[in-house]
């Protein structure tokens, strides 16, 4: 049996500093980097992202949907050794060493948002797992290894530092090929032309812009302003301040401390001119908008977030149009990665056979509602009772097929009407008195 034994790897991901207060103009120079291939600012502008609190609920929401699910174990390869291999995934648990949640939090979301999520193999023995050697990749950050895409090569690149050489060198990233990791939820090629930071940035932009204006509204909300009054009769004479005279008047003010008395020269008035309007609501509006995007494209819908009314029915919509499409989506792409890019090497490495890697299988069916399958079965019996009551031939096979019951109603012969049960006159059935009796009966002879 193949074994590999855990490799002494001094690399190290580069170390990433971001200074950029972001604008419209860095975005738009973002975007057009990435056309070129190179992902550094676009994936700078990810972190930028992830700091805000809508957009990681949005996501949190999004991915503990698939994380918070236990997947089950498709086999593959040969059928009895197969057996053993998801024996050791799934009883003795070599999935969550293997791949812990946070690991797989991080290559969901950088997933979505760029596009392309690199990770990186750093295989190890852990104790309590029979000696298996487990692969348990670890994120890259895209921005500190400079992550492109060459594409005269027609291949990824990233950087790899070690220690002493904080920079690094640039090494070509191979998607599966035992050390690196590449997951790619909307496709190979150019995947990050469908990530969500191009839309979310620039939603991103109103709302920071929004918050600082607000901020600087309510800051500005009142102004003191010195004023010449008009002139005084009998006042020592009066003259025009000079530019300098009205700094060091308004400097003056300004240091006035807390409470402070001022003492005004003969002629000069001070009134506090507040801002009028509700101009504030620009700001709000913004932010609302904004946040509003975030949901519709991270969550596919805003129901569950800004509704009014009706929320359970809200939820319900949610979860049709939205939140399933996305869990089934997420746990199709993260099944994808994982049996192509990582599984493989842990079966060879513990079995001998890349084959044997097995398929991860999240139960992402939404549940059956039994309370709305009864009322369907209600419905179905008095409709064909009603419909037969009245006269019609009903073929109630096609009925079944209709109401989707095939797999548990078959037809069968319909039930016979009861035959009317005689009774013998009794004190109940005697003749009243103002009736005639009946003639008396003849004995048999």
């Amino acid at each position: 049996m193949a074994k590999k034994s855990k490799p002494e790897d001094p690399a190290v991901e580069p170390s990433v500093r971001v200074f950029t207060r972001w604008s419209p103009a860095l975005v738009f120079n973002a975007e057009v980097q990435a056309d070129s291939g190179n992902l550094t600012q676009a994936a700078k502008i990810c972190s930028w992202l992830l700091a805000d609190d809508r957009i990681r609920g949005c996501l949190s929401a999004r991915i503990q949907g698939l994380l918070g699910l236990v997947p089950g174990f498709e086999k593959s390869g040969d059928r009895r050794r197969s057996g053993r291999a998801i024996k050791a995934l799934e009883a003795d648990e070599d999935f969550w060493a293997s791949y812990p949640e946070d690991e797989l939090w991080l290559m969901l979301a950088w997933g979505l948002l760029l596009g392309a999520a690199p990770m990186r193999h750093n295989p190890q023995y852990v104790d309590g797992h029979d000696g298996r050697l487990l692969p348990c990749p670890e994120f890259w950050h895209p921005a500190a290894g400079a992550l492109r895409w060459d594409f005269q090569t027609q291949e990824w690149k990233t950087r790899v530092a070690s220690i002493g050489n904080e920079y690094g060198v640039e090494v070509t990233l191979t998607p599966g090929d035992g050390t690196w990791i590449l997951h790619t939820p909307f496709g190979k090629h150019r995947p990050w032309e469908l990530g969500l930071w191009k839309p979310l940035a620039w939603w991103k932009l109103l709302k920071d812009y929004g918050r600082g204006d607000w901020a600087r509204h309510m800051e500005k909300g009142s102004l003191l302003v010195l004023t010449q009054s008009a002139a005084i009769q009998n006042a020592p004479a009066q003259n025009t301040d000079t530019r300098v005279q009205r700094d060091d008047s308004a400097q003056t003010l300004y240091q006035r401390g807390k409470d402070a008395v001022a003492a005004l020269p003969v002629g000069k008035d001070l009134k506090l001119v507040e801002a009028k309007g509700e101009a504030y609501k620009l700001y709000s509006e913004a932010a609302n908008q904004a946040n509003e995007a975030f949901a519709v494209c991270i969550r596919g819908g805003n129901l569950t977030t800004s509704v009014e009314g009706g929320s359970k029915a809200a939820a319900e919509v949610q979860e049709r149009t939205g939140d399933f499409v996305n869990l089934r989506f997420d746990a199709e792409t993260t099944s994808n990665t994982l049996h192509k890019q990582s599984l493989p090497y842990w079966a060879e490495w513990n079995f001998g056979d890349r084959a044997l890697a097995p398929w991860p299988d999240y139960p992402v069916a939404p549940q059956r509602n039994l309370k709305h399958f009864a009322e369907t079965l209600t419905a179905f019996n008095k409709s064909v009772s009603d419909l037969e009551s009245n006269g019609f031939d009903v073929d109630r096979m096609s009925m079944i097929e209709e109401f989707e019951l095939t797999d548990l109603l078959k037809p069968g012969e319909r039930p016979k009407p009861a035959a009317p049960v005689e009774t013998k006159p009794g004190k109940a059935d005697a003749p009243a008195d103002d009736e005639p009796a009946g003639e008396p009966a003849t004995p048999e002879q």
